[in-house]
């Protein structure tokens, strides 16, 4: 669980950096793979998946800015250089809108082909997490259970905690879009939208619980930032599917 993979010299290879390329590349092939299933060119799934990983990481990114716009404002440099990380919820969302306008302006289904590329975010999440449990983010609050576990020194959760066990929060969620892949590797969508709509009612509801036992701060109503967004996200799927 160390953040840092290499160094050599002032060139360093984050761990983080390297799962998310995992994830990447893996979810690429896996909905290169499905393409001809859904009847859809290669080329549109490769764009359509650049799409959501670059607008995913501008959003998470941005989300994540503005939710500590004062820490920011104190340090500029750090929105481009810092290591603070993403948010998830931020980079769905964003990644969501720029595929649908992408879609939408080639006149293709967006639910089809969200249908085809879910399997592929699922897979991502739960590589991308295991990247966050090395760095140190997105970490649990402290447990008195046998599984809880306590970082390395230096690690960023360490210089939080310290010798104290907490919730592998990051696991977790790894562990649940592992499973949620293989069964929507599985489904026959009767209609467009059918896995798509699935995927994000199932984890919407999985992130919802998980951030109970996650070390963050209450944003409304005694509920996350996160929470709030989900909660969002699965009312607006059951409203209009």
């Amino acid at each position: 669980m160390h953040p840092i993979l290499i160094k050599l010299g002032p060139i360093t290879l984050y761990t983080y950096g390297l799962f998310l390329a995992i994830a990447f590349i893996l979810g690429i092939y896996i909905a290169e793979k499905r393409a001809k299933e859904f009847g859809f060119e290669k080329r549109l799934i490769l764009n359509t998946a650049f799409i959501i990983f670059i607008f995913g990481l501008i959003g998470a990114r941005l989300i994540l800015v503005l939710s500590n716009i004062s820490a920011y404002s104190r340090e500029p440099l750090d929105i481009l250089i810092g290591r603070s990380g993403f948010t998830l919820h931020g980079g769905i969302l964003f990644a969501i809108i720029a595929s649908l306008i992408y879609l939408k302006r080639k006149n293709i289904s967006f639910l089809k082909v969200a249908d085809c590329l879910t399997p592929s975010i699922a897979i991502g999440i739960s590589i991308g997490r295991i990247g966050c449990l090395f760095e140190g983010c997105c970490h649990g609050k402290p447990t008195s259970l046998p599984w809880g576990i306590v970082f390395p020194k230096k690690n960023y959760s360490f210089l939080e905690f310290g010798n104290i066990p907490i919730h592998p929060t990051q696991i977790y969620e790894s562990l649940a879009c592992l499973i949620l892949f293989f069964i929507l590797l599985k489904i026959k969508p009767k209609k467009d939208g059918d896995i798509f709509f699935l995927f994000f009612i199932i984890y919407s509801v999985v992130r919802f619980f998980i951030e109970f036992y996650r070390d963050q701060p209450i944003f409304f109503l005694g509920l996350t930032q996160p929470q709030i967004f989900f909660i969002f996200l699965a009312s607006v799927i059951l409203i209009i599917r």
